[in-house]
């Protein structure tokens, strides 16, 4: 092979040793490629999962609003009957949004009832929850529940969609207060009103 290369012109030469060299910029091509590919695929689940959270952490607000407005003492103040409306209507389109992105996503995103029964979140199926609403939105109770589905909802979405995996630490805290904090706070709230309401309702009935 020595002996050979001798009698190579210098060309011939030059063109060996670029063919040499190729082989490792070739190798790492390919690691890079595969990383990229492996980033944006990585991306593009994220991106579903925040397409679908949208309308979801909407109903979240919405709900905790209603169950404000439900009160019995925020249902005699004035206007109060116009504002419940508002609200419910409001309501029906994030779910009117929310059947959108379950028709476009769900199965990607394992919110499907086999997936959720699995994990014990059966109440997070989008249909399930929208007849709970039906049901607070009748009886003006049950508020509760239906936060805390919703809960079960956003961290379903937040684990099939990477959002809990996200590598960057700015919006890794961002999403960790979406999936994680928001659902229990919205829980929190819901309780710490119902007692409030508790304490006005026995204040009221008090003779003393």
């Amino acid at each position: 092979m020595a002996t050979s290369i001798k009698h190579f012109t210098v060309g011939r030469r030059l063109l060996l040793l670029a063919s040499l060299l190729l082989i490792p910029v070739g190798v790492m091509l390919v690691f890079i490629v595969s990383g990229l590919e492996g980033y944006i695929a990585f991306a593009r689940v994220e991106h579903a999962g925040l397409a679908y959270l949208r309308p979801v952490v909407q109903l979240a607000g919405l709900v905790a609003r209603h169950r404000q407005e439900s009160r019995p003492s925020a249902r005699r103040e004035a206007g109060a009957a116009e504002r419940l409306q508002a609200l419910q209507g409001q309501i029906e389109d994030a779910f009117a949004a929310l059947d959108r992105q379950q028709a476009l996503l769900g199965v990607s995103l394992s919110v499907e009832p086999e997936s959720l029964r699995a994990r014990h979140r059966d109440g997070a199926w989008p249909a399930t929850l929208r007849a709970e609403w039906r049901d607070v939105a009748r009886n003006a109770t049950g508020h509760t529940a239906l936060l805390e589905h919703l809960g079960e909802l956003i961290a379903q979405v937040g684990e099939s969609s990477n959002l809990i995996l996200d590598p960057d630490l700015d919006s890794y805290v961002l999403t960790d207060v979406v999936v994680t904090a928001l659902p229990q706070f919205l829980q929190r709230l819901a309780t710490v009103g119902e007692a409030l309401e508790a304490v006005r309702s026995t204040a009221a009935s008090d003779p003393a």
